[in-house]
């Protein structure tokens, strides 16, 4: 089967603890449950693409990695999936790895050694563009890859001269400006931020007027991810703001990898392969593409770890119990 959708980004090993009552005092020890999870923004979306009933076969994903144990977890996590994995191994740095203390009632922290994936090459990835051509081309965490982000005008145009649709997930970098991002957006289809990123990229503390920038930018379906508030998108001349899923919330990470996995894999079911003629939607299209995509986050934070609670059975019940009063709750309105 041919590759329908082709993930880059980052990886990384994640150690999360969800029982912390309080962050440790200095020299304190404390012994809560600790869980190991494959994680970063490639495998997330590429393993969860799976569990909401994609073909196996037709997923892969890239990223780079150290020439250690922990790539060879990696490795045997995307095998038992059945995912087809390219894994850029370099000796310059070891796998990245992650520690995630949840501390009950507080926003999460995360420790990241960055590791290897700021190594990952833009040659290397154009290459598995150019093989397997998919329909549609995901990149995360794209401010960590190093010359991937400061080629991903490059890359970008390089998935949109092959025809794919291009979805784009960022983090703040910790290294270098939006520029080199704004430069690209033009040559973003669908791009998804949570709030913070956005205030970090536009300078602006709402997400309304973020969109409207964003749209201003070139990017065709810009949607920022607001937590317990829902969410804000905009396409074409329209703005739309969506309530949020009523779930228990254990631990938030991969909540954004879940969503544009979410919103890509209901993409395809309603898409398939004419996405190579046209990026274009109906409103009750694109509504129920967000509102999957939406559903799926909800999905994932309700477990700890990045992919544990994300299938495509969670998903429907949640459509089923609460989409449609979702549906009714969306505002929709002109750009001003």
């Amino acid at each position: 089967m041919a590759i329908q959708i082709t993930c880059a980004g980052v990886y990384v090993v994640d150690f999360i603890t969800s029982e912390l009552s309080g962050m440790p005092g200095s020299g304190e020890i404390v012994f809560p449950k600790i869980s190991m999870h494959i994680g970063g923004h490639s495998a997330n979306v590429a393993i969860n693409l799976v569990k909401l009933g994609l073909s196996k076969d037709s997923i892969s994903t890239t990223g780079a990695v150290g020439k250690d144990i922990l790539s060879e977890y990696i490795k045997q996590t995307f095998d038992n999936y059945g995912i087809l994995s390219h894994l850029y191994k370099t000796e310059d740095d070891g796998t990245s790895i992650s520690f995630i203390p949840c501390v009950k009632g507080e926003e999460r922290r995360i420790i990241c050694y960055e590791g290897a994936n700021s190594r990952l090459l833009s040659e290397f990835v154009k290459k598995i563009i150019q093989k397997e051509k998919p329909l549609l081309f995901y990149i995360g965490a794209v401010g960590m890859l190093g010359e991937v982000y400061d080629k991903l005008e490059d890359v970008l145009g390089y998935a949109k001269g092959l025809g794919c649709i291009t979805v784009v997930d960022p983090v703040i970098p910790p290294y270098k400006d939006w520029d080199i991002l704004k430069k690209a957006a033009s040559l973003i289809d669908i791009f998804h931020c949570n709030n913070a990123e956005a205030k970090a990229m536009t300078g602006i503390d709402n997400e309304a007027k973020v969109v409207k920038q964003l749209l201003s930018l070139g990017i065709k379906l810009p949607v920022v991810s607001t937590g317990e508030k829902g969410l804000v998108f905009g396409y074409n001349d329209a703005l739309y703001t969506v309530p949020p899923f009523n779930v228990a919330v254990v631990e938030a990470t991969g909540a954004g990898d879940a969503f544009c996995a979410g919103v890509m894999k209901k993409i395809i079911d309603l898409k398939g392969e004419s996405l190579v003629s046209a990026f274009s939607f109906h409103e009750d299209e694109l509504t129920d593409v967000i509102l999957y995509g939406a559903a799926t986050g909800a999905a994932c934070v309700t477990a700890a770890g990045t992919t544990t609670h994300v299938d495509e059975q969670r998903v429907d019940e949640l459509i089923k119990t609460q989409g449609r009063g979702i549906l009714k709750g969306i505002e929709a309105g002109k750009l001003s």
